[in-house]
C-alpha cells in the first residue's frame, strides 16, 4: 500500500479533488487505539496514542476500491451509525483544516446527514 501524508490544505484539496470528495465510499470499518494498556505489572491508563483508522471502499468500473485513513492525535471523534434502511454511501465528505486540526466528516452538510466526524493532529492516507 502506497501512503501519503496530509500535511497542509493544499494536500487536501488535491487529495479530495483526486477522490472525487470520498463520492459513492462507503465506511468498511474503524478501529481506535487509545495507547492504554494492561501489562503484569499494573495497568497504564494514559491514552497516550489516540489513533483511528478508517476503512473505506469504493466499486469503480468493475474494480474494488479501497483506502484506509489513519488518524493520529484524534481529540474528537462522533460516529452516529447510519440507519439500516438507507444506504450508507457517502455522497461529498468534508476534509478541512481548522486551528492546527484535521477535521474529516463523512458529509459537507455538518448540521443534517453527517454520520461520522474525527478531529486530529495528523493524517495518512494509505492507497
Amino acid at each position: 500500500m502506497m501512503m501519503e501524508k496530509v500535511e497542509t490544505q493544499k494536500d487536501i484539496d488535491r487529495l479530495m479533488q483526486e477522490l472525487n470528495y470520498f463520492h459513492d465510499y462507503v465506511v468498511l470499518q474503524i478501529e481506535y487505539t487509545s495507547g492504554t494498556a494492561i501489562l503484569s505489572d499494573g495497568i497504564y491508563p494514559l491514552a497516550s496514542e489516540r489513533n483511528i483508522i478508517v476503512k473505506l471502499g469504493t466499486y469503480v468500473n468493475g474494480i474494488g476500491k479501497l483506502i484506509e485513513l489513519h488518524f493520529k492525535k484524534v481529540s474528537r471523534m462522533d460516529l452516529i451509525p447510519i440507519d439500516e434502511r438507507y444506504d450508507s454511501l457517502i455522497v461529498r465528505a468534508s476534509l478541512n483544516l481548522n486551528d492546527g486540526n484535521i477535521v474529516f466528516s463523512d458529509s459537507d452538510n455538518t448540521e443534517n446527514s453527517q454520520t461520522l466526524m474525527i478531529i486530529s493532529k495528523e493524517l495518512e492516507i494509505h492507497f
